[in-house]
């Protein structure tokens, strides 16, 4: 009979995968709570069976439906995801597993590579970093394998709480080439607790099906901490009760309460740790306060001298701009005076200058002209009288 296009078998197969990919979410999500409840009160180290769980978890889920690889002789190996890990997660973390002496299978590195990823704080970055890669992952895998859904996108959520958590593992002298895959250990987690309603529609099952027997109120333990018998009878009432016999203590009681105190004792541990690191970063709180108030005094006694400096460099400059404005103002002007008191040049004298060095000087003497020696060699009497005159009388000797 076929639905939808799809024949029983294959609607099957799908739901199967379904419940797979289901499981090994469910599974993540519980180891990842167990990691960092025992990270509260102690480290986290290589004997934690917590730790081996999550990574056969992680194992599993790189492996859900990875294509087959394979080798020479026929043999495949279904197990590694380790070509994977070498194209798509961080180089440096890559070289660092080749380095390592003590492993030498494909499968060794990597589970070497997952937890040194926890160490190192990386997971959750890489599993978000997939989401971004479907294209590069649906060469690898299957249709319907865990990368490759909706499912990867929770997964690097979770993981991402085991950022938190300070991981002290040993990977070097450790064996990691272990053909056998670690199987889940389910039983840690599969631990059945019974509700009140629960207990209550146990216990009228058991008054309908007895009659007069001793029975016990799980859901009131106070009844049978002290003295006395609680008898029902079959319509379930009480019919009586012993004033000093012995208390009917079924064992289911017992370890009902001891439960209860084993809880209460850890959720007061907790509140302590927690308050512990409440105070813890409340002091660093405080201290970072402090540091920031005498660094921003500091500051502020930094930038008032700056500011003075600055005063101080703008009334300088201030004034040498002064000084250098008055004695550009007094060069002309003394440029000017020595300019109208200067001698004059003595090829480029002013004429009446001249004409006045001049006046007392002898004027040169008449070139001899053609009329003198028309009159027997005598010069002229206007010359000769001025000439006579400037000499004066002559003397006979």
């Amino acid at each position: 009979m076929e639905s939808r296009g799809l024949s029983a078998g294959e609607r099957l197969s799908q739901q199967n995968l379904v419940t797979q990919r289901k499981n090994l979410l469910g599974i993540s999500k519980m180891c990842v709570k167990s990691l960092v409840d025992k990270a509260a009160f102690e480290a986290v180290g290589d004997d934690c069976g917590d730790l081996d769980n999550f990574c056969a978890a992680m194992e599993h889920v790189f492996t859900h439906r990875i294509q087959v690889r394979w080798r020479v002789f026929g043999s495949s190996d279904s197990q590694s995801f380790w070509p994977l890990l070498s194209r798509l997660a961080p180089p440096i973390t890559v070289s660092s597993v080749q380095d390592m002496e003590n492993i030498t299978s494909e499968i060794g590195r990597c589970r070497a590579w997952i937890r040194l990823m926890l160490v190192q704080k990386r997971l959750s970055h890489f599993m978000t970093s997939l989401l971004s890669k479907q294209d590069l992952l649906q060469a690898d895998y299957l249709p319907g394998a865990f990368l490759v859904s909706e499912e990867l996108t929770e997964l690097a959520g979770t993981v991402k709480c085991l950022d938190n958590i300070d991981f002290n593992l040993c990977l070097r002298d450790r064996d990691f080439d272990l053909k056998e895959r670690r199987e889940i250990d389910y039983s840690l987690y599969l631990l059945f607790n019974q509700s009140h309603s629960s207990q209550v529609d146990d216990f009228f099952e058991e008054q309908k099906l007895s009659s007069n027997r001793r029975v016990s109120f799980p859901w009131q333990p106070e009844l049978w901490a002290g003295s006395g018998e609680v008898v029902v009878d079959g319509e379930g009432g009480e019919v009586g009760g012993g004033g000093g016999g012995a208390v009917d203590t079924p064992t289911h009681l017992r370890e009902l309460l001891k439960t209860e105190r084993e809880q209460k004792n850890y959720f007061e541990e907790l509140v302590s740790v927690r308050d512990k690191q409440l105070a813890r970063l409340q002091l660093e709180l405080t201290s970072v306060g402090e540091e920031r108030e005498k660094e921003r005094a500091e500051l502020e006694v930094v930038i008032i001298e700056l500011q003075q400096q600055l005063e101080q460099k703008q009334s300088e400059l201030r004034a040498l701009q002064q000084s250098v404005g008055s004695s550009s103002t007094l060069k002309p002007r003394a440029s000017t005076f020595s300019k109208s008191h200067s001698p004059p040049p003595a090829n480029k004298s002013p004429i009446g200058s001249s004409n006045i060095h001049n006046s007392h000087q002898l004027p040169p003497p008449p070139p001899p002209s053609s009329s003198n020696s028309k009159t027997g060699g005598r010069p002229r009497n206007s010359s000769f009288s001025l000439f006579s005159s400037f000499l004066g009388p002559r003397s006979n000797t």
